[in-house]
């Protein structure tokens, strides 16, 4: 029996290892799936390891291409469990609108599929829990005359479904509070996430900007996002600044904001994408921080650091404001 974890952040991974520790799992079941080119340099582990990242990409093209190419993704995610985990296994997912996880729960090998905590942020409202007639209609219409298939039933914005996780009546969740998944119908463990020393020390006075991946994403207009970028580095930049950068942040975006940095002659440095932001907030006291609506700006706040966050700004956004509305996620404020 294997126990297979997918991992596409920080949160999850250390979300991950917590549920390792908690299940008091032997090493030799475990296997991390790992997408979003996801990568951590400060948490040593001896788990087996496989990058998905490029398979997991696919996979979300094929929700909306071709049949031919749709059964191709999915033989490519079966042809990955028969070679690499080679047992029945329980799967561990930040949600289920993955495309990748969803495949993988439907595979014959899968006996259970559980929810770990991606972020505090993202979870906010974000749950349908019962379907009603149009939600029937739509899925019927996906599964049986559009996809013809039931091994991927969309990347929808919704975290959770019921039905959709049709394997089993109890679904079981892994996090750090019990807020995270209240609003879902599972059975709630808490676990810790690892004290790990990160060595990173930030210059006094300084501020953290968090930037995040809402243009590749497409949650918010290109020209809007560096607009408001722009406008938050200008107004708040201190003379020493550290640039945390989101995984979908092309080379092009982040050459612009280090050059708005440049240009209004402030002092920064690039973390890299292995810094974990989440141990840092749980272990440094009193840091500022400046961005907008992510889960790393949220976890600052809750631990009582200085944070600014300008929501206001990214609601200017059409395409922002109609993705907020519609997944019915609330304010960090």
């Amino acid at each position: 029996m294997k126990h297979v974890f997918i991992i596409n952040s920080h949160t999850t991974f250390l979300t991950s290892i917590g549920t390792i520790n908690f299940l008091k799992l032997n090493s030799e079941s475990v296997i991390l799936i790992l997408i979003r080119h996801y990568e951590n340099s400060y948490v040593h582990h001896t788990f087996k390891s496989c990058d998905l990242s490029e398979l997991s990409e696919k996979c979300f093209k094929g929700v909306v291409d071709t049949c031919n190419n749709r059964n191709q993704v999915i033989d490519e995610v079966d042809s990955f469990v028969d070679s690499e985990i080679c047992d029945n296994y329980t799967l561990y997912s930040p949600h289920y609108s993955l495309p990748l996880a969803q495949i993988l729960y439907t595979n014959i090998y899968c006996i259970e599929g559980n929810y770990i905590q991606e972020g505090a942020y993202t979870f906010k409202g974000v749950f349908l829990n019962e379907l009603d007639l149009w939600h029937k209609l739509r899925y019927f219409t996906l599964y049986h005359i559009v996809k013809r298939t039931k091994r991927i039933w969309g990347g929808g914005r919704y975290w959770y479904i019921k039905g959709a996780l049709n394997k089993q009546t109890q679904i079981k969740s892994f996090a750090i509070s019990d807020s995270f998944f209240k609003f879902l119908p599972s059975q709630n463990f808490i676990v810790k996430w690892p004290i790990v020393e990160t060595g990173k020390k930030f210059e006094k006075g300084s501020r953290i900007f968090i930037f995040d991946g809402f243009v590749k994403n497409k949650l918010m207009e290109k020209e809007h996002y560096a607009e408001i970028c722009e406008r938050l580095i200008k107004n708040y930049a201190c003379q020493m600044n550290y640039i945390k950068f989101h995984p979908a942040q092309p080379n092009e975006e982040r050459s612009f904001l280090i050059d708005v940095f440049k240009k209004n002659n402030k002092r920064y440095e690039v973390l890299d994408n292995g810094t974990p932001m989440e141990l840092i907030i749980c272990s440094e006291e009193k840091l500022s921080f400046a961005g907008f609506s992510s889960s790393v700006i949220y976890f600052a706040m809750e631990f009582g650091h200085d944070v600014i966050h300008r929501e206001d700004w990214q609601m200017e956004s059409k395409l922002y404001s109609e993705y907020r509305n519609k997944a019915g996620i609330k304010s960090l404020s």
